[in-house]
């Protein structure tokens, strides 16, 4: 009398084994460049609203601020609200006095990429300055914004 028998062969298990392996190598990398994309979101809304408030200063004093704590961003270094990118702003071409005289007439603020958004390769840092003029650095810096 012959049995029934019920379940996979080790040739079938090892071909599902094959097909998922095959899957998984075309789908991580595509999904690790949506995350790293999708994170550039903080970096870009960071800077345009730092902007906007460096423009709302600038209309109340005639001039920009040096300190990035006016515009309430807190932390040495300061970081973008969800942490992946570090944010510095520079003042060219540079301030005049010193202390709490001190007038800019233009900035650059710049956000760059910190943890694991630094293997983003394709868009390392954004910048945008006085004149709301977006750049970017990276081997897509042009795509970036």
């Amino acid at each position: 009398m012959k049995k029934n028998r019920q379940g996979f062969t080790l040739i079938e298990l090892m071909i599902v084994v094959v097909i998922v392996g095959i899957l998984a190598a075309v789908a991580i990398p595509s999904y690790q460049q949506y995350i790293e994309k999708s994170r550039r979101v903080d970096a870009k809304e960071t800077l345009m609203r730092l902007a906007t408030l460096q423009e709302r200063f600038f209309f109340q004093r005639s001039s920009y601020t040096n300190d990035l704590t006016e515009l309430g961003v807190a932390g040495t270094p300061a970081l973008s609200p969800e942490g992946w990118y570090q944010i510095a702003m520079t003042h060219t071409p540079g301030c005049t006095g010193t202390g709490t005289s001190l007038s800019c007439s233009a900035f650059t603020i710049t956000a760059t990429a910190i943890g694991a958004q630094a293997n983003d390769t394709r868009c390392t840092s954004f910048s945008i300055d006085h004149a709301l003029r977006q750049t970017a650095t990276g081997t897509d810096a042009v795509n970036c914004w």
